[in-house]
């Protein structure tokens, strides 16, 4: 028989990582170690492989499994995700977080989008688990929003190969939002696990489609986003706004105090009560940045400066330049929320 090429797209093989060269290039170099496959080669367009084989050693349905189950094992262990950070307000704590994840093994890239508050992982799953990466970012000062997971189920038509389940599981496993997948041959039905408020039922079903079957979701849904706030609840719903106006407070009161015949320490507690408490988170990002990155940011300068104001007794100021800030930092968090 003469020797023969087929085409498999890449959004269909590695939903999850169709950009990732390396990824691209473990499946290329898998496929290539097959009985029966000549080359391997990714068109210039770069969204699919041409795969050059021999069809008396390997079939066409079994170069279509093997595709599947190799995409399928890249994708479960070579992870690309995207995480939503709360309460980040600084370039420079943006940076100080991609230096820290940079640093812990199994981390392949770390990519923080200020602007959109999250962070765009590429990370080895048998040498770091996902519950690590969210510690360290919790270590930092940043907590991750994380959605429950949600079951999917779906019916599958055109399915009568067993042998195909595992390379279909892989191939579901790789959409975009689906955490696990687990096919019952015998009653025809997909399960998937799904998490955040991206929809993956398009993605499951096209990639279900594209394999040669049908999926058609019966059970589960899939959770609405969150209504918009408005500037009071946010500061409320958020641990860092809390402190802001308990600052805030603290600090009116203290200048209140100055008005009134009582002895200058009692206004200087409740102006070292604001320092403590809307100070608090940017002291915290000021140690983690020397911590991880070596570096001074604005942060670790105005804590110095707040030091230096407190040694010579300008309470006041410090104070009040404390509670600025964090007001200014809370607002910029509030503006990307609502973006």
């Amino acid at each position: 028989m003469p020797i023969q090429t087929r085409y498999f797209d890449l959004a269909l093989a590695l939903p999850h990582a169709l950009n990732c060269d390396l990824c691209v290039g473990r499946l290329v170099q898998a496929l290539q170690g097959r009985p029966g496959v000549l080359s391997v080669q990714l068109t210039p367009e770069r969204d699919k492989i041409a795969v050059e084989y021999d069809p008396a050693v390997i079939t066409l349905e079994d170069l279509s499994a093997a595709v599947a189950t190799d995409s399928g094992a890249i994708s479960r262990r070579y992870r690309h995700e995207q995480l939503t950070l709360i309460e980040m307000d600084c370039v420079e704590c943006a940076e100080t977080v991609e230096m820290a994840l940079s640093e812990l093994p199994g981390i392949i890239a770390a990519r923080v989008e200020f602007a959109l508050g999250r962070v765009q992982l590429a990370y080895d799953a048998e040498q770091i688990r996902r519950d690590e990466i969210i510690a360290r970012l919790r270590a930092l000062g940043y907590d991750v929003i994380e959605s429950q997971p949600i079951t999917l189920r779906f019916r599958l038509e055109g399915m009568d190969c067993a042998e195909c389940v595992e390379g279909l599981e892989g191939v579901v496993k790789g959409v975009p939002g689906v955490v696990d997948a687990q096919i019952d041959f015998v009653g025809a039905t997909l399960t998937a696990t799904v998490e955040g408020s991206d929809d993956p039922i398009s993605g499951i079903t096209r990639a279900v489609a594209e394999a040669g079957y049908t999926a058609r979701l019966e059970t589960g849904e899939l959770a609405k986003a969150p209504p918009r706030r408005d500037l009071w609840t946010f500061l409320l719903a958020q641990r860092r706004g809390r402190r802001t106006l308990a600052a805030a407070a603290a600090l009116a009161f203290g200048a209140l105090l100055l008005l009134l015949p009582l002895p200058e320490v009692a206004s200087i507690v409740f102006f070292a009560l604001a320092i403590v408490v809307g100070g608090y988170d940017v002291a915290r990002a000021a140690l983690a940045s020397l911590r991880t990155t070596r570096s001074i940011d604005i942060n670790l300068l105005l804590t110095v400066a707040v030091i230096g104001a407190v040694a010579i007794g300008q309470w006041a100021e410090a104070a009040l330049v404390v509670v600025l800030f964090a007001f200014g930092n809370t607002l910029e968090s509030y503006t990307l929320d609502r973006a």
